[in-house]
């Protein structure tokens, strides 16, 4: 009964799971994303960003295995998670996760991810990992993402000193870390959909008109359309907000007359694309934006705000600020 208990304890030592290379080398994969990637705060939760083509090593990896050896992802770019497949990348709303050998599987954080081989199975690793950029949280914040996201690595076990008889016994079997692949990204920017003037200051230039045209306080004439031009990038809703330092009390939209040397009670009134008087401090939905050059579109015309009108120049001046509601 004592050999037979010795027997037994030599065949688990031989039972215990091992890998150890037999050619190739780790790959290092090298991922190119776009050199910018729009986003908003309206990307929902679970969003695939971008997913990259697979890309195969140069060289295949071959490990000669048996039995059962935890592997996984140790994530490079933030803390690797204690299970599951999405790794931070350190901006917080966004993860990563790796596609392998196809995309129906997701590799898992370390070291749950299993690699399977039998007695002195050759395992190689030669297929393509695909990356993709998930949004795992609501978008607050542009960044950048560039450099080494994470390796996969593989705990194994491996026998430090057999005894004569060709076991090894438990006591020298040691556990090493060896990376299967390394995984890196070229510099993506992730930008958050904003606007700004592409023509500034926004001139209007309004016609000669003549004083007769008037009849009386809150007469208007020389109604003209301009746009408010802007560059956008990516999609969002806009609003904008005007403002002016020299208000007309009692006109909604007018910008008060310029005083000596202007024409007299003649100030100039603003109206949105729909021919509505603005009001100052009040934001105007100027709809979606489009990813590019993107105009919104005003009216401005002369305003009598007295009794009477003198001829002469006309002058206003009025600011704008844009925000994404």
């Amino acid at each position: 009964m004592l050999l037979a208990g010795l027997l037994l304890l030599a065949l688990a030592g031989h039972a215990r799971a091992e890998c150890h290379y037999d050619s190739g080398a780790a790959a290092t994969i090298s991922f190119t994303p776009p050199a910018t990637i729009p986003v908003s705060p309206d990307t929902a939760v679970g969003t695939v960003l971008w997913t990259s083509a697979p890309i195969a090593p140069t060289e295949s990896l071959v490990l000669d295995c048996s039995g059962t050896n935890g592997s996984g992802i140790a994530n490079s770019a933030g803390p690797t998670p204690a299970s599951g497949t999405l790794f931070p990348t350190g901006i917080p709303w966004l993860s990563y996760q790796v596609l392998y050998p196809d995309s129906s599987h997701v590799l898992q954080a370390d070291p749950n991810e299993p690699v399977e081989g039998g007695n002195g199975t050759a395992v190689t690793f030669s297929v393509g990992y695909a990356l993709q950029l998930v949004v795992t949280a609501p978008v607050t914040s542009g960044g950048t993402l560039s450099g080494q996201l994470g390796v996969w690595q593989m705990a194994y076990s491996t026998c430090a000193e057999y005894n004569p008889g060709g076991n090894c016994p438990n006591s020298r079997w040691v556990e090493v870390m060896r990376p299967l692949a390394t995984f890196t990204t070229s510099s993506v920017m992730f930008v958050l959909p904003t606007c700004k003037a592409a023509v500034d200051p926004t001139v209007v230039a309004l016609p000669t008109v003549y004083t007769s045209g008037f009849t009386g306080a809150g007469s208007v004439s020389g109604q003209t359309p301009f746009n408010v031009q802007l560059t956008c990038t990516g999609k969002t809703d806009l609003a904008i907000t005007l403002a002016t330092g020299n208000r007309q009390t009692g006109a909604t939209g007018v910008i008060a007359p310029g005083g000596t040397g202007f024409a007299q009670n003649v100030g100039v009134q603003i109206l949105d694309g729909s021919g509505n008087p603005v009001t100052f401090g009040t934001p105007i939905s100027a709809g979606q934006t489009a990813n590019g050059t993107f105009s919104v579109p005003f009216y401005a015309r002369y305003y009598q705000t007295g009794a009477y009108v003198s001829a002469g120049k006309v002058t206003a001046i009025a600011s704008y600020t844009l925000t994404y509601p």
